[in-house]
């Protein structure tokens, strides 16, 4: 295994973050949702007292963390919730209209189209 690299953001708040992945209707991450999808569970789980954490589990729920933030192209300062990281992630105006036109079956389109 890999040495895990440690985040500003501790451990039971990256578990809660990604618990709110699992639980909330992100259709704009589906590619990434599905690339760590047992990963968002097992930190759902962990976030809400269901199972405790092993040395493989932090390991895992840290990666995914860490691709979470690497994708939305911000540094880790010590988030608190996913509300915190969402204002961290600054768009362009043009980035910004360009998403509010957006659609869902557009944005179903455009993530079929990475795939």
């Amino acid at each position: 295994m890999a040495n895990i690299q440690f985040s500003k953001t501790t451990f039971p708040n990256q578990c809660a973050i990604l618990s709110e992945l699992w639980t909330g209707d992100f259709l704009a991450i589906y590619w990434f949702y599905e690339q760590y999808e047992v990963t968002i569970a097992m930190a759902h789980a962990i976030a809400n007292g269901y199972v405790i954490p092993t040395p493989l589990a932090e390991y895992m729920i840290n990666d995914c963390f860490n691709a979470m933030l690497s994708m939305a192209n911000i540094n880790d300062v010590g988030f608190e919730s996913l509300s915190d990281i969402d204002a961290a992630v600054a768009l362009s105006p043009e980035q910004e209209q360009a998403a509010q036109k957006l659609t869902d079956l557009e944005i179903l389109d455009t993530l079929r189209g990475d795939l």
